[in-house]
């Protein structure tokens, strides 16, 4: 299983308060991990932090996109969250429905 957390546009934007410095090479590397776990078929599992203020119309702004070299394909599932923490069981709840 690869979970992907919070890598969304703004983290590349030198201008935005969540940028992180020497995001671009994470990304790359975090794109070839992505490759890997697509190759091998692991569930991938993709989340956005949404900033409660924001909930509703603001969650589709571009900075809060995922980045688009890291974009999710159909079966692989995105969650949003509107706090900074998620409890492990809301991951994998999807998984466990397809699979019962």
């Amino acid at each position: 299983m690869l979970v992907i957390i919070d890598m969304q546009n703004q983290v590349l934007d030198p201008t935005s308060d969540f940028y992180v410095p020497g995001s671009e090479e994470l990304v790359d590397r975090i794109a070839q991990r992505l490759a890997k776990a697509r190759e091998n078929n692991e569930l991938v599992l993709f989340t956005r932090d949404i900033p409660i203020e924001k909930k509703g119309v603001e969650e589709e702004i571009p900075a809060l996109q995922l980045i688009p070299k890291l974009a999710p394909l159909p079966n692989e599932r995105v969650i949003k969250k509107y706090y900074f923490t998620l409890p492990p069981e809301k991951l994998i709840e999807p998984r466990i429905v397809k699979l019962s």
